[in-house]
Order: C-alpha cells, then sequence, then structure tokens
C-alpha cells in the first residue's frame, strides 16, 4: 500500500488521503536519518583508519631524522 501511494505521488496524482501522505513524509524522514547517519559512519572509519595509518610510520624516516632548524 505504501509503494501504490509513493507511485500516486511520484507521478503527481493527488488522490491520497492525508494519513497517507503523513505517512510518506514520515518514511521519507526516516530513510533520509538512516542514509546520513550510514554515510557518516562510513566517514569517521575512514578518517580514523587514515589518522592511524599516519600514526604508525617508520621511526627510520629521513624527515624525522633531521634536526629542527
Amino acid at each position: 500500500m505504501i509503494i501504490i501511494s509513493l507511485n500516486n505521488y511520484v507521478f503527481g496524482c493527488f488522490l491520497i488521503k492525508e494519513e497517507y501522505l503523513k505517512g510518506l513524509y514520515v518514511l521519507f524522514f526516516f530513510v533520509i536519518l538512516v542514509i546520513s547517519l550510514i554515510l557518516s559512519l562510513i566517514v569517521t572509519i575512514y578518517l580514523k583508519k587514515k589518522r592511524n595509518a599516519r600514526a604508525y610510520k617508520s621511526p627510520r624516516n629521513a624527515d624525522l631524522a633531521q634536526p629542527l632548524l
């Protein structure tokens, strides 16, 4: 029933009851919320891995052995 309401909403047939329309707004809100949470989780994992990769550089690195002038 939600798919039928969604099709009517997308194709411009506004013969939907008010309750279905409010349900679609709530559904879209939760879908966007879940997508944004998943994207933020992926970004934080990526940044954490990137920072950890830089932290474990070899101490024999030539740049680190140079004196700070």
